[in-house]
C-alpha cells in the first residue's frame, strides 16, 4: 500500500509492505520551480527573452506558467506511480488539495487510478488530537470538519459522512463492533 500526500509543490510517497508494517518514506519529489518566489520567476520591466515557439515563461502568462510547471509536475509522479504499481495489487491512498489530485487524476492511467483506494476530498479540516481507526471503512464527503480530541473508528464496522458534516469536540462515533454509521446527504 502506498500513501502519496503532497500539494502542486511538494509531494511525499510512503509504503509498506503489509498491514502489520509502519509506513516508510520511500520517495519525494519536489517541484523546485513551483516554489520559486513570483519576484524571481516574473518582471514587470521590459526586456528580451525567447518567445517564438516556446514553452518558457516569457511566452505564458505567469497563471498559465504555473499551471504547466504543476501538470508537469504532475506527470513525472505519475509515471513513477505507474512503475512503482505495475503489478497491479497495490492501493494508493492521496491526500491533497482537490486541483492537484484533479492533475493527479488527469495525468494518470486507468490502472493507476484503480489503484487509487481513497483520496482525501475538498475542504477536509481537522485539529489536534483527532484519531481515526479502520480507515479503510472510512468515507468522507466534501466540506468535512472535525475539531480537536475527536475520534472515528470503523475497525470491523462502517462509518460514511456525506457532505457539509461538522463534528464538535470530543465527539466519538464507533462502528467498530460490525456496525455501520451513515450521516449526511450522499446516496451510498
Amino acid at each position: 500500500m502506498y500513501v502519496l500526500v503532497g500539494n502542486q509543490g511538494n509531494v511525499a510517497l510512503f509504503n509498506r509492505e503489509n498491514k502489520y508494517d509502519s509506513f516508510r518514506l520511500k520517495q519525494t519529489f519536489r517541484n523546485h520551480k513551483f516554489q520559486d518566489k513570483d519576484s524571481h520567476l516574473f518582471t514587470h520591466r521590459a526586456g528580451t527573452g525567447k518567445t517564438f515557439h516556446t514553452n518558457d515563461q516569457e511566452t505564458l502568462g505567469e497563471s498559465h506558467y504555473k499551471e504547466e510547471l504543476v501538470a508537469k509536475f504532475c506527470k513525472d509522479i505519475v509515471q513513477y506511480m505507474e512503475k512503482t504499481t505495475k503489478d497491479n495489487k497495490s492501493k494508493v491512498i492521496i491526500v491533497g488539495g482537490p486541483s492537484f489530485i484533479g492533475e493527479l487524476r488527469k495525468k494518470s492511467s486507468k490502472n493507476l487510478n484503480k489503484a487509487i483506494s481513497k483520496e482525501m476530498t475538498k475542504n477536509f479540516y481537522t485539529e489536534n488530537g483527532v484519531v481515526f481507526s479502520g480507515y479503510k471503512n472510512i468515507v468522507i464527503g466534501n466540506n468535512f470538519r472535525l475539531m480537536r480530541y475527536s475520534s472515528i473508528n470503523a475497525d470491523d464496522g462502517s462509518v460514511k459522512l456525506g457532505d457539509n458534516i461538522s463534528i464538535n469536540y470530543n465527539v466519538n462515533i464507533n462502528s467498530s463492533g460490525k456496525g455501520s454509521i451513515i450521516f449526511g446527504d450522499r446516496s451510498y
